[in-house]
């Protein structure tokens, strides 16, 4: 793997970009369901600096993702609390799941490199990029002759 700061290492990284990312490995399956987890894990790095070990840790948290999801929307549906078979007042049990789940989802991202310090960098250098965004974003509009980059 050649050094990003060179021709070689900037070429490898163009062809890298331009190849189709990872498909689930065999034995990890994913559903629809947690396919759009998957993508936005295979997007966070280039595809060869996932190993066949990365690719079978980020579909299992894809699928903790997409069921940490799931948990969330029946919490929202059925309420934080419930009553008991003796009207006492109880938390849901899918808070807690949701909440183990969490945890978990949070130890696979930090095992596979996703976490945020990893892919956005260190929340001093995050302030300027944020300012810049925020700068460019306010003169976005000012002239439809002017050509910006395309969103993919």
């Amino acid at each position: 793997m050649a050094k990003i700061d060179t021709v070689a290492g900037a070429l490898e990284a163009t062809r890298d970009a331009m190849t189709a990312p990872h498909e689930p490995p065999p034995g990890a399956e994913l559903t629809a369901a947690d396919r759009p987890f998957w993508e936005a894990l295979m997007a966070t790095r280039a595809r060869r600096l996932w190993t066949p070990a990365d690719l079978h840790l980020a579909a299992q948290l894809a699928r903790y993702l997409r069921r940490t999801q799931e948990l969330e929307a029946l919490v929202e549906q059925e309420g934080a609390i419930y009553r008991d078979q003796h009207d006492s007042p109880k938390p849901h049990p899918a808070v807690k799941m949701s909440q183990d789940l969490s945890r978990q989802c949070v130890a696979i991202a930090r095992l596979l490199q996703v976490h945020p310090l990893a892919t956005a960098g260190r929340s001093e250098n995050q302030t300027a990029r944020n300012e810049a965004h925020r700068q460019a974003a306010g003169t976005s509009g000012a002239d439809d002759l002017i050509a910006r980059p395309m969103e993919h």
